[in-house]
């Protein structure tokens, strides 16, 4: 028993510290009740510590974030970003490792830029790993020409080497109305080309 109050102390002083609860108490008594259960399903101590949490960043007009741009700004790998009802402007670059989460592709629309949603780094080293769900992307118009760039609406850029780029997972959502600009392939080349109006993926 001794030795369980000395763990529960220190994950306590974990979960303060993470978290910010005010009540020592109150966190001890949480850590005891993790530290518990832990046991009874035989997860290690170290995978039961609460050390990284998970954030949720809100977008909507009366929220902190007016603009999902500045929502992934401050994301983490890992965070969710919910967005509300409402017209949200482009161009939107996600380099990090997010879940975009709208309230629905009736109700969430994105809209403009060129693409509407670039994902990771154009021949970047790593890329993220992204999750968007009920939301609506149009409106977008791509002018870029560089050998694999292109997409009106989502663009998911190769890795370095043209390997392939981030994993993207796009669910219940729509894609319209989007536009990728014809160009010409270069010199000894003189019929245009056009990449992917909707979606131009290079990710896994």
């Amino acid at each position: 028993m001794r030795k369980l109050r000395l763990l529960s102390t220190v994950i306590a002083v974990a979960v303060t510290a993470t978290i910010g609860f005010a009540s020592m108490k109150s966190v001890r008594r949480i850590a005891v009740t993790a530290l518990v259960a832990a046991c009874v399903v035989g997860v290690p101590l170290a995978t039961a510590l609460p050390v990284v949490f998970a954030a949720t960043l809100k977008v909507c007009p009366g929220c902190k974030y007016k603009t999902i741009q500045n929502a992934l700004s401050h994301a983490s790998n890992g965070d969710v970003i919910r967005v509300g009802a409402g017209t949200y402007h482009g161009p939107l670059t996600i380099v990090t490792s997010v879940k975009i989460v709208g309230s629905g592709a009736k109700t969430t629309i994105i809209k403009g830029g060129g693409p509407v949603v670039a994902i990771g780094t154009y021949l970047g080293s790593s890329q993220p790993t992204v999750a968007i769900s009920g939301v609506t992307i149009s409106g977008g118009f791509n002018t870029e020409t560089q050998p694999g760039q292109g997409g009106g609406g989502i663009e998911v850029y190769p890795s370095s080497g043209f390997k392939p780029g981030g994993r993207v997972t796009i669910d219940k959502s729509i894609i319209t109305h989007n536009v990728q600009q014809g160009t010409t392939c270069g010199s000894g080349c003189g019929f245009p080309q056009s990449f992917a109006g909707g979606i131009l993926n290079f990710g896994n």
